[in-house]
């Protein structure tokens, strides 16, 4: 697959596996946007990749809408979305309700609701040029 030019945006992008991924595209040319809950992370690691850093976290909306206009305002339409973002998976016992649906809906709802969010304006952006 060609990457050159392509606007790839990585959750979790800026450390681990995220920040692999974001150093790899960009070599293949890609025009990265670095998303992460950690903003001086995700800015370190956009630096270093030509790209853009986006402070969000995937599982509030508004924040996926924000992350959503700053990526297409600042590289154009989104091309690949890499859903990488997570919390650590220790579940300590005094969490409570709150740390648990944060947790729970890291891992299971956010990357089905993400998918469904870009899919949407993906396919408005089509209709809309079509």
């Amino acid at each position: 697959m060609e990457f050159k030019n392509k606007v790839v945006v990585v959750t979790g992008g800026a450390n681990g596996i995220g920040r692999s991924l974001c150093v790899e595209f960009a070599n293949a040319g890609a025009k990265v946007a670095v998303v992460d809950l950690e903003a001086k992370s995700a800015s370190d690691v956009a630096e270093l990749v030509d790209g853009i850093g986006v402070k969000a976290d995937v599982g509030i909306e508004k924040d996926i809408q924000t992350m959503v206009d700053e990526v297409e305002s600042s590289l154009g339409p989104v091309d690949i979305f890499v859903s990488n973002a997570y919390l650590t998976p220790v579940f300590p016992l005094g969490m409570g309700l709150i740390g648990w649906r944060r947790q729970h809906l890291m891992k299971l709802g956010k990357p089905v609701g993400r998918l469904m969010l870009w899919l949407t304006f993906m396919l408005l952006e089509q209709w809309c040029q079509a």
